[in-house]
């Protein structure tokens, strides 16, 4: 994990996702801060569903929405740049 440690991540998930436990995110963003990592992390309680093909739904999965929509992400990814 140590290479990854050295990219700019920013992860975002919602407390409220039926598909993939927040806690999963949570492991994965400790392990890259013990390896160096300045990853940020946004945590929200709750996020839109998200549409599958099939009609149906996963609630909470949709913190993609809540992300894009924040303006400091777009500023933050254009000041990244990766280390040589």
């Amino acid at each position: 994990m140590s290479s990854l440690a050295k990219l700019p991540i920013w992860a975002f998930h919602a407390a409220n996702d039926a598909a993939v436990k927040v806690e999963n995110t949570e492991v994965v963003v400790e392990a890259l801060k013990s390896e160096g990592s300045s990853v940020r992390y946004t945590r929200y309680e709750t996020a839109p569903p998200t549409m599958l093909d099939s009609g149906g739904t996963i609630e909470g999965h949709a913190s993609y929405e809540l992300a894009y929509s924040d303006g400091e992400l777009w500023s933050w990814l254009l000041e990244q740049r990766r280390a040589q």
